[in-house]
């Protein structure tokens, strides 16, 4: 694809010196590269992050506000980071016992359709579900709420098929 091709051809940007020596510079960068050092970059900050709200069981609300982003940054690191490095963070916010732990398990599963459109049928069915079927049998009301509505809406993209319905 051309655009494909363009986004990934190197960047050239040439920058006229002036002075006596008044010669030509040719900074040379490549998009790929300077996405990936952004990406180590922002995976380091999250991962700081993820590590202290672990530490601290009430930070409930900052959990939330943190996983309402969850879709972008699965845009920002791609199919292939987002399963590596998210999911597993997700999965484990999804398993916290936490005391008001309803308002982050609801939140997640708010989430959880975007994430799982971006990973795809397969990484959601093999990572995600496991974690979603006991939402269902959740002793708190909103929780169980939003687990039917979020299967409710991955059965309407078709990201779920029967079988996994009536298991």
């Amino acid at each position: 694809m051309a655009a494909e091709r363009a986004v990934s051809a190197p960047v050239r940007m040439r920058r006229h010196a002036s002075g006596p020596g008044g010669g030509e510079v040719i900074v040379k960068g490549s998009y790929d590269a300077a996405l990936q050092e952004l990406q180590q970059r922002v995976e380091g900050v999250v991962q700081s992050w993820v590590v202290q709200l672990m530490r601290d069981s009430d930070a409930v609300l900052v959990k939330c506000a943190l996983l309402r982003g969850v879709t972008r940054l699965c845009l920002f690191f791609g199919r292939d980071r987002a399963e590596s490095f998210l999911l597993p963070y997700i999965i484990t916010f999804m398993t916290l016992p936490d005391a008001r732990g309803w308002q982050l398990k609801t939140t997640i599963l708010r989430e959880l359709v975007g994430v799982a459109v971006f990973v795809g049928p397969q990484a959601f069915e093999k990572l995600l579900m496991p974690c979603l079927e006991p939402l269902l049998c959740d002793s708190q009301e909103p929780v169980v709420a939003e687990a039917l509505n979020t299967l409710a809406r991955l059965e309407e993209l078709g990201l779920l098929h029967g079988a996994q319905l009536l298991s």
